[in-house]
């Protein structure tokens, strides 16, 4: 994140003719939404923990509103991600199935790797390691 990302803890912003939307920002987190090879994909930056969990939920929930086949939730810039956040992804997976969408995290590296197996969510979120990085 840069200087100029809003300050405010939370913000919604959308153009119409963009295909971004930007779901949430602050200081040290954002959330946007965007379609990407017809998928829905949301991507997060900063830390995702307790704090910012349900910025990511609303996103989501807003995401599968739409009724995409597939959802991604990129996690390529995802800094930390603590337990609460990993079930709050867990809950967001299991909506989605109800939904009759396939939600999947990509882009899974580092520390947010290691806390995806650790607590065995890893297959069940990315899939097979080989899934985990598809750009």
């Amino acid at each position: 994140m840069d200087a100029e990302t809003p300050s405010r803890s939370s913000a919604v912003m959308a153009t119409r003719g963009r295909s971004t939307l930007l779901i949430g920002a602050s200081r040290d987190f954002a959330v946007c939404r965007r379609v990407r090879h017809g998928e829905v994909w949301v991507s997060v930056a900063g830390v995702l923990d307790y704090a910012t969990r349900d910025v990511l939920a609303v996103a989501v929930r807003d995401a599968l509103a739409e009724r995409p086949g597939h959802l991604v939730v990129d996690l390529d810039q995802v800094r930390l991600l603590d337990a609460s956040a990993i079930g709050t992804l867990l809950r967001m997976h299991e909506l989605a199935d109800r939904c009759h969408a396939a939600l999947r995290l990509a882009n899974p590296h580092g520390i947010v790797r290691e806390a995806l197996q650790a607590t065995g969510s890893f297959p069940v979120l990315v899939g097979s390691p080989a899934e985990a990085n598809p750009v």
